[in-house]
């Protein structure tokens, strides 16, 4: 496995991330017993901005695709891939008039998807290149650029309605030792050690219409898009890698400020000047990371409040009631 720490710090989406674990589960694999709390906690995130390490998520591929023992389950998790994981971003694409315009949204909205790729479309004459970069400059593990390509190629076939379209799929990377799976799934020749990770189809086919064209939606999703996309960009430091060490520490009690500075590279003085001088507590950011959980553990029958309250981090259900009727004005049995 590549080495992962000098080049990840980048993010990415759970919306997206979940591709993953929707892919096991409808092939009858428990992603409850492949990974650790944590990181299902981290995958399962329901809220739009929320965001986990991108090396998280390409662990997990390594431990699924050694467990199921399939070499090609990046492009099948891609191949497979939904609006839904795409957030905004995929609503957008659908709601476009022509191939062209939804490309132009990818290379737009990426970022609400995390930092998996950097997106360019480039024009040779007849022929049209959408070029896959990972955003950072060390090589990528391959399953980044399986299941991008893959989810890109099928969900173009959705969007235009052409089940059977093919077009050129390109990896810088050699080729595997079995390529047969690459032509399966992807319903092409692939090849491998190319100029460029990517796409290579006819320019003429950017003027395709998008099946499900809707100009009064796309207005709609596109103004999401954009204030998302600006409130992701400009949240300040430190607050997004606060969040998600606060999310991986409240089921073993890791709550405090002083708790949480040390995974920062912070001291608990430096991490209280940081958010004096963004005029944030504390425990405002706290409370947030814990009304979200709450809201997505209460949709789960099978979670008691007491099971709730212990992997939010209180030691009593009595402190959640309180906390979550502080929240939102009711008790969490009747939000349930």
């Amino acid at each position: 496995m590549n080495d992962l720490a000098p080049h990840y710090r980048a993010q990415v989406s759970p919306l997206y991330a979940r591709s993953l674990l929707d892919y096991l589960r409808e092939h009858e694999f428990d992603p409850a017993k492949l990974f650790d709390a944590r990181q299902l906690a981290a995958v399962e995130d329901t809220d739009a901005r929320a965001r986990m390490p991108l090396a998280d998520w390409v662990r997990m591929f390594e431990r699924a695709i050694a467990v199921t023992g399939d070499p090609d389950l990046a492009l099948r998790v891609g191949a497979a891939i939904k609006p839904r994981h795409y957030g905004l971003l995929g609503y957008v694409a659908m709601s476009c008039a022509t191939l062209s315009e939804a490309i132009d949204r990818l290379e737009h909205y990426e970022k609400i998807v995390g930092e998996v790729s950097e997106t360019r479309l480039v024009l040779r004459g007849e022929s049209a290149e959408l070029h896959w970069r990972a955003p950072f400059d060390a090589h990528p593990p391959p399953v980044l650029a399986q299941s991008s390509l893959a989810g890109w190629v099928n969900y173009a076939r959705w969007l235009l309605g052409r089940e059977h379209l093919s077009c050129e799929v390109l990896f810088a990377d050699p080729p595997p030792p079995n390529p047969q799976g690459h032509r399966e799934i992807l319903r092409c020749e692939p090849v491998f050690g190319a100029a460029f990770t990517g796409l290579r189809f006819p320019a003429d086919w950017l003027q395709l219409p998008i099946v499900q064209a809707d100009a009064e939606l796309n207005a709609l999703m596109d103004a999401q898009a954009r204030a998302l996309l600006s409130e992701i960009a400009h949240e300040p430091e430190p607050l997004p890698a606060l969040r998600h060490v606060i999310s991986r520490g409240l089921a073993a009690g890791r709550t405090t400020l002083r708790d949480n500075a040390r995974p920062l590279g912070l001291s608990p003085r430096t991490l209280q000047r940081r958010l004096d001088e963004l005029g944030i507590r504390y425990q405002s950011v706290l409370d947030d990371v814990r009304r979200r959980h709450a809201e997505r553990y209460l949709t789960d029958p099978k979670k008691s409040l007491a099971e709730i309250a212990y992997l939010l981090g209180y030691s009593e259900q009595s402190a959640f009631t309180r906390a979550y009727r502080r929240w939102t004005g009711m008790a969490p049995s009747r939000a349930r």
